[in-house]
């Protein structure tokens, strides 16, 4: 019986980490997605021609708003975004916290008094 209820146990917890790292997955896709869609933009805005489109970048950085704000994403993206990802698949200690965490419902916790 406890080795049944140990392997439920195990199956729930692997879930529950899926479910945790996804959540961050969906945070990297959609910052690529929102840089891909300027990008795209402004390729397009300037007909595909790369050095149009370069010309105006570097006319943005020029611009200290839009360079902040560029900064700032790009801080998000790499400080907050990617840390995220790799705490949750490379931190092993953050990852085991994350377990200890989970409340496992009655029905997979261990027998007491099991022959």
């Amino acid at each position: 019986q406890n080795k049944i209820r140990k392997i439920k146990r195990d199956e729930w917890i692997n879930l529950k980490v899926k479910k945790w790292r996804r959540n961050s997955w969906i945070e990297f896709i959609a910052s690529i997605l929102v840089f891909s869609i300027v990008i795209l933009s402004i390729l397009y805005y300037y007909n595909w021609s790369i050095s149009e489109a370069s010309k105006y970048i570097i006319q943005l950085k020029s611009n200290i708003i839009i360079s902040g704000i560029f900064s700032l994403a790009i801080f998000i993206f790499s400080a907050i975004t990617l840390n995220t990802l790799v705490g949750k698949y490379r931190n092993h200690s953050n990852i085991q916290n994350y377990i200890k965490g989970l409340e496992i419902p009655e029905e997979y916790l261990e027998l007491k008094n099991d022959k």
